[in-house]
């Protein structure tokens, strides 16, 4: 399986090659990239496409400085990161040879920038100085959780965005590309996105939404028909089996949430429909992301959606898997001759504050088989989901954690009601949370933020906690003992 990502952070096709392929050339599909939205404290929508169809794009290569959300020349960032496991075991094991020179994938890493921009950018271990700047020469190397990598750095601040006509929200996208070199054959046809979105700007999002948006195209023809996998979290588009391209077999394209939970998925078509055609402003964005139609109207069970007297709904065409209709079978090939349907699969809202970065992965996975039976699309969901389950990537992790620890609380241990200082904290902290040995969570709310203290409260009970500190970039947790 073969995908290729743009330096926006759109997987997306040249003129070569397709966004994603099998390594014969085949297509799968030609465009993949996100959504987001969100309201500001004003009511504003702001919002920040990918444009699927290839001509608008509301991304921009490089990272945006904190809270001024100040864009770095695109022109500098023009590019991906690739490199793989195989090239740091080499790295680790020769970086003091004499005459040695780390590869591309090594040195050319974006780990680390430098002021004006987050301390931590690209994932990496810091091995020797732990001084967080990103330094080969000193054993550094990238801190990778797939046989191969592919990464990039982008924002939606640094033009205006002239695909929705919108407000931007001030973030930066940083998109990971997992790949699998294993016998292992369900990891071997699969490739997982990690969407990490990070808040440079100054204002708190209690709404953030964000939706993978898949263009389809499935062999040579646009003959594809749409599905939803409820149960196991999954947007996925079958080829019509008569095409000769696959020999006739079923071959499908899925989309799997995996580490959040989706709220709807649905579509839209290349048309100036005014119900399921092209979304064309920011409004149309927003009600598409919350499952809806571009006209506010809701979908319909049955049918296209649109036409059909069925109940609302939340899921497009999910065969026999929607339980909130009962199992009733409403599928895309009942229905329609098979064609171009572009997918919308939506994560559910999150609150995203200033400062904050949260985490959106999806697999995206092929099936070729000999007959039409979309079970065979779930059992390979479950497959998936064991696989990845073995290698630790099903975590739920919303916020990048950084791997060195540097911070200190002092005094430790300390009384109620005495003031705790937290220093070596080179960002500036956006929470405080004590948990307790039971695994209670306390946040803590009186942070000072000029001298990066807290009085802590007087009806805290003495025992040992740990203090959970995030930053823009990191968490780190620290031991702490509270007396009375």
């Amino acid at each position: 399986m073969k995908v290729r990502l743009d330096a926006n952070c759109m997987i997306s096709d040249s003129a070569n090659s397709s966004g994603i392929s099998d390594l014969n050339g085949f297509s799968f599909a030609e465009r993949c990239g996100v959504w987001m939205s969100a309201n500001d404290s004003s009511g504003n929508i702001r919002l920040a496409v990918h444009d699927v169809l290839g001509t608008k794009s509301e991304f921009w290569p490089g990272p945006l400085q904190p809270y001024t959300e100040i864009s770095a020349n695109p022109s500098n960032w023009n590019k991906t990161y690739k490199t793989s496991v195989a090239e740091v075991k080499y790295h680790r094991a020769h970086y003091n040879d004499n005459g040695y020179t780390p590869t591309a994938g090594i040195s050319a890493w974006p780990g680390s920038l430098g002021t004006p921009y987050a301390e931590v950018l690209a994932p990496f271990v810091d091995n020797e100085v732990n001084d967080k700047i990103y330094n080969p020469s000193n054993g550094d190397f990238p801190y990778l959780l797939s046989d191969e990598t592919v990464f990039g750095i982008s924002n939606d601040r640094y033009s205006t965005h002239a695909q929705s006509n919108s407000l931007p929200l001030g973030v930066e996208l940083h998109t990971q590309m997992m790949g699998f070199d294993t016998p292992d054959s369900s990891l071997g046809t699969c490739v997982l996105v990690r969407y990490s979105v990070f808040n440079r700007s100054n204002r708190n999002y209690n709404n953030f939404r964000l939706s993978a948006v898949i263009n389809f195209k499935i062999g040579n023809q646009v003959n594809e028909y749409l599905g939803t996998d409820v149960v196991n979290q999954t947007l996925f588009a079958i080829n019509d089996t008569s095409e000769a391209t696959f020999s006739n077999q079923l071959v499908s394209l899925s989309c799997m949430a995996v580490n959040k939970r989706i709220s709807s998925s649905i579509y839209f078509e290349n048309t100036s429909d005014p119900v399921n055609g092209m979304p064309t402003k920011d409004t149309h964005y927003v009600r598409l992301m919350r499952g809806t139609w571009k006209n506010g109207q809701p979908m319909k069970y049955g049918g296209n959606g649109v036409d059909a007297s069925g109940s609302n709904t939340k899921f497009v065409y999910p065969y026999n898997t929607d339980a909130s209709q009962g199992g009733i079978m409403w599928s895309d090939n009942d229905r329609y001759q098979p064609g171009k349907r572009f997918g919308v699969l939506n994560f559910d809202s999150i609150s995203l504050k200033r400062g904050e970065a949260a985490n959106f992965d999806v697999v995206y996975f092929v099936v070729k088989e000999n007959s039409f039976n979309i079970q065979q699309i779930s059992e390979k969901c479950l497959t998936l989901r064991g696989a990845l389950n073995t290698r630790k990537l099903l975590k739920i992790d919303d916020i990048r954690r950084n791997k060195m620890q540097s911070t200190t609380l002092y005094p430790n241990p300390v009384k109620v009601g005495d003031k705790l200082m937290i220093t070596g904290v080179t960002e500036s902290i956006t929470s405080l949370t004590l948990i307790s040995n039971s695994g209670i969570r306390i946040e803590l709310k009186n942070f000072d933020i000029s001298d990066n203290s807290i009085i802590l409260p007087n009806d805290f009970s003495a025992g040992m906690y740990i203090m959970e500190i995030k930053t823009l970039n990191t968490i780190e947790h620290q031991r702490i003992i509270i007396n009375q």
